[in-house]
This record gives structure tokens, C-alpha cells and sequence, in this order.
């Protein structure tokens, strides 16, 4: 279960985090963005609509109109704006510039030709991509690097009172949404993963229960001598880790370990068929059913076959006093194990596989 682990959660948690608040900050910067484009071009509108320059000549009156309109403009305007004023000659009659550490605003140069009776504006919006960065990060933290300054000078309660009143908080805000939303989502997704690891061991359980019941009755339809006959001829893919020479000595004398053989003899067939026809490297026995069965390179009973074998294998690899494998489970999952690799030969699935198998790749 991948979000069982603590590190992966909540790395994916930081991840969506991040994400979210960099898209919320990007869509909200370009607003300001175009905002402040359209603020420098309404105040060029507003400048150029002025009567005074209409006259014959433009004088100080109009000058200092002029200027207390761009002065004003700057008081109000929606975001962080450079604006310099200048004389044709260079001299600079007013100059206001904006915070560096913006992340987008708008640059405005205004140039007054008097003599020529001429004005020159022009403006361009700039975006701080390093600050951008910056502003997800502050998002995130809570605005501590902001606050850290005014907690040293001037206490606890007076950033507290900053952050509430000045834009720190509205910039943190969206961020304690994301994160909220971002770990109920994980949350669930864990949960539903839970559930589906629980309702699987339920199934694997049940499969076992209904095998072992079955045991009896299947048994009095086996012919061990048969049995045996098949594992010889098929010593070549059997062995190892199986040696069929003894096999029957060994079904008679200690069954511990034989399922984890069987399991082995699985991996041994089926890892190079998943890796040569469908070019994967299972991770495990289970995966490589899985693969198999999914993409039909093998039937719905040899899935059942091989996942019986395969849940038997993990029952021996483990100790439990209650889980000692009978002759006569052996001797079934035997039948099964010589089941599965007939139809695996039927198909030619081995032809392509067998210097995987000879241990030549």
C-alpha cells in the first residue's frame, strides 16, 4: 500500500500543496498583471484628455495639473507601479518607484517636450519570476519571513496583528484551503487502499478455505502415480528448485518448504514470459499473474491455479504452527503446478523463455 507510508503521504501531501499554491499565485499575479497594464493606459487616456494641453502653449498650471493627476494615480493605483516624470531636457520633475521585491507591477515613463508642446508616455508590466517563487514560498510558511523581522523589533502581538491586517494573511489563506483539501483527498485514497488490501486478504482467505475443502474430494480423483511420472518429465523446468528424483520421498517424509518450492517454480516460469512478451519486469509473483492474466497470455484457471500456489508459498514462508501444508494439499497443488505448465508448453509460451529458464540470459 503505497500511502501506508508516512514519508510517501505526506511527501504527496507537500507536492499537491506546493502545486495548488503555485497555480493560485501564478492566475492571481497575471490578474495584477493585466490590471496594471490597464491602469497605465487608462492614466495615458486620462492625461491625454486633459483640455489644458489643447492650448497654445502648455504653462506651469498645467504642468502642476498634470503631475497632482499622476501623483493621485499612483495613491490609488491597484498595484505596484514605477512612475517617473521627466523633462525632455532629462531632469526629473517626479519620480515614484515600486517595492523591487514585486512580483509583477507596471513601469510608466512620462516626458514633457514644453517647448515643443509635445508629451511622450510609455509604460511596460514586468513579472519577477525569482520573487513568484519566493511569494509561493511565504504562501506556504505563513509569511514566517515577514513576520520573524517584526517579532524581533517589535513582539509576538504586534505581527500578529500585522499578519491579520496587511496582506500576509490573505496571501496564506488559499494555502490552509489546499492543504485541507489536499490531505482529506490523500486520506481517503488511504483508506479506500485499506479497504481494498483488507477485502483482498478476504478474498485470498476464502480461496484457501474453499481449496482445503475441496481437498478430499479432488484427491480421490488424483493418480499419484501419474503425478510422478509427469515431474520426471518435466524435471528440465521443475528442477531446480524442485528435484523430482525425490519428490515422492519427500511429499512422504517432511512437506515443510514445499510450497515455497512451488512458488519458486512459478516465478522461474512466469517472470521471463511477463518480461520477453510483454516486455515488463514484474516486481513480484503477484504482479506478474496479474499481467498475465490481464493481458489473456493466460487462462481464468491457471490465474486461480498460480494464485493458489502463490498464497500456499507465502503460508510456508512464514512460520504459524496452524499452517502446516498437508501431503494431500501437496499433492493437489502439484496437479495444479503440472496443469499450469501444460498450458504454458501448449501455447509456446516456454519456446520463447527457455534460455531465460536455462539461466543463458
Amino acid at each position: 500500500m503505497l500511502l501506508s507510508n508516512k514519508y510517501i503521504f505526506w511527501g504527496l501531501w507537500l507536492f499537491f500543496v506546493t502545486i495548488l499554491t503555485g497555480i493560485n499565485n501564478y492566475y492571481f499575479y497575471e490578474f495584477v498583471e493585466d490590471t496594471s497594464n490597464k491602469n497605465a493606459a487608462q492614466l495615458k487616456n486620462t492625461i491625454f484628455s486633459q483640455s489644458c494641453l489643447n492650448d497654445e502653449k502648455i504653462d506651469v498650471a498645467c504642468k502642476n495639473s498634470i503631475l497632482n493627476l499622476i501623483k493621485a494615480h499612483s495613491g490609488k493605483s491597484f498595484y505596484n507601479h514605477s512612475l517617473t516624470v521627466s523633462e525632455a531636457n532629462g531632469t526629473i520633475l517626479w519620480q515614484h518607484l515600486y517595492d523591487r521585491k514585486a512580483v509583477t507591477g507596471s513601469d510608466i515613463k512620462i516626458n514633457f517636450d514644453f517647448s515643443e508642446k509635445n508629451l511622450n508616455i510609455s509604460y511596460s508590466t514586468f513579472f519577477n519570476s525569482p520573487e513568484f517563487l519566493m511569494s509561493v514560498f511565504r504562501s506556504m510558511t505563513f509569511s514566517i519571513s515577514d513576520l520573524i523581522p517584526i517579532i524581533y523589533d517589535k513582539g509576538i502581538k504586534s505581527a500578529t496583528d500585522d499578519f491579520k491586517k496587511r496582506k500576509m494573511f490573505h496571501r496564506t489563506r488559499p494555502t490552509i484551503g489546499f492543504a485541507l483539501f489536499s490531505f482529506l483527498i490523500l486520506w481517503l485514497y488511504k483508506r479506500r487502499e485499506v479497504q481494498l488490501e483488507i477485502a483482498q486478504k478476504n478474498k485470498e482467505r476464502l480461496m484457501i478455505d474453499e481449496f482445503k475443502n475441496e481437498i478430499e474430494k479432488i484427491n480421490n480423483h488424483l493418480n499419484e502415480t501419474e503425478l510422478y511420472d509427469k515431474f520426471i518429465k518435466f524435471d528440465h523446468i521443475l528442477n531446480p528448485p524442485i528435484n523430482t528424483i525425490n519428490f515422492k520421498d519427500l511429499v512422504s517424509i517432511d512437506t515443510n518448504g514445499i510450497g515455497n518450492k512451488f512458488r519458486k517454480v512459478l516465478e522461474k516460469i512466469f517472470f521471463p514470459i511477463v518480461l520477453v512478451n510483454l516486455k515488463i519486469e514484474p516486481r513480484d509473483l503477484k504482479e506478474a499473474i496479474h499481467l498475465l492474466y490481464h493481458n489473456k497470455t493466460i487462462s481464468s484457471k491457471t490465474q486461480i491455479y498460480a494464485t493458489l500456489i502463490r498464497l500456499y508459498g507465502n503460508m510456508d514462508s512464514h512460520y504459524n504452527e496452524n499452517s502446516n501444508i498437508t501431503k494431500e494439499e501437496i499433492n493437489v497443488l502439484a496437479f495444479r503446478l503440472i496443469s499450469i505448465i501444460e498450458e504454458v508448453l501448449e501455447n509456446n509460451l516456454l519456446m520463447t523463455t527457455s534460455s531465460y529458464i536455462k539461466g543463458e540470459l
